[in-house]
């Protein structure tokens, strides 16, 4: 098939579900990483294992890692629970798709957060590339 012959509608990109979630050891996902003392949420992607980048997002708020030596952010959602005194709960992320498409996974996670609207993700940057 060409790559133009399957047609994928905007809206139906986060409504497609399968028979089973996928696990926390999913690689290529996009998730969602709830607040357990407030309505914010935050939305992120990963290649590797979700479990994994759920631990470092973890690491970073317990030993107060939030940015780079560069002034980047190293974790959102350890920066929100870190300025509210709040705690993220890290037990109940969710996988909300999955893709091994480096271009869906960048497609479904701008998806998600224009529909979604997490709080804690910052949206004046439009991904561009796999991240970590």
């Amino acid at each position: 098939k060409q790559w133009y012959q399957r047609r994928v509608r905007g809206r139906n990109i986060l409504t497609q579900t399968t028979s089973s979630p996928p696990s926390d050891s999913t690689p290529n996902s996009i998730y969602s990483i709830p607040c357990h003392d407030c309505s914010s949420f935050y939305i992120g992607q990963t290649k590797r294992p979700v479990k994994t980048r759920i631990k470092e997002h973890e690491s970073n708020f317990y030993n107060n890692s939030l940015y780079n030596s560069d002034g980047k952010m190293k974790s959102a959602p350890a920066i929100h629970a870190r300025e509210t005194g709040h705690t993220m709960d890290w037990n109940s992320t969710s996988i909300l798709s999955s893709s091994t498409s480096c271009l869906s996974l960048n497609l479904l996670e701008q998806a998600a957060i224009h529909s979604l609207q997490p709080p804690i993700n910052r949206t004046d940057k439009v991904p561009v590339l796999c991240v970590d």
